[in-house]
Formats: C-alpha cells, structure tokens, sequence
C-alpha cells in the first residue's frame, strides 16, 4: 500500500465501514483527507457515515449532521457537476 495515495485509505474505510466499525473508518477517511483535502470520495463518504452512527443524544445527532453537511458541501465546491456529490447529500 502506497501511503500517499489517499483512493488507498478511501478502500479501506469503505470496506470498514462495511464491518460496521465506523469510528475506524472515519479516521480512514480523514487520513485520505490529510493526504488529500479536496479528495471528494472522502468528503462525501465522511458525509454519509456521519448520519449513519447511532447517538446517545439529540445534541450530538445535532452536531453530526452539521459535521455531515458541511462534509457534503465540501465535496459540492470541489466538483459543483459532480452529481454523485449532489446526491449523497441528501
């Protein structure tokens, strides 16, 4: 595995998450993003595993989702054609 190559880390959290073991493949997905901020794979997926966790409270499902949105925003301005982004956004 190249460790420079963000579209590594992006296949190793997809498959994690896969696994149910989200909070590791969050930090899979942020590792992509240090390599690689405008890495919109990783933006949208972060966007997408946000909403999925299960929360203890109103507040932190209310923190996610700012989290998720701002994740799926991010991935609009790096591709506004991107029509994968658009949609995941949902």
């Amino acid at each position: 595995m190249n460790p420079f190559n963000a579209d590594n880390y992006n296949c190793i959290a997809h498959i994690i998450w896969k696994k149910k073991d989200i909070e590791s493949a969050i930090k899979y997905y942020q590792k992509a993003l240090e390599i690689d901020p405008k890495n919109k794979t990783s933006l949208r997926s972060l966007s997408m595993i946000g909403r999925s966790k299960d929360f203890a409270n109103i507040d932190e499902k209310r923190e996610a989702s700012k989290t998720s949105l701002d994740y799926g925003k991010k991935a609009i301005e790096v591709d506004l054609k991107d029509s994968t982004s658009w949609c995941k956004l949902n």
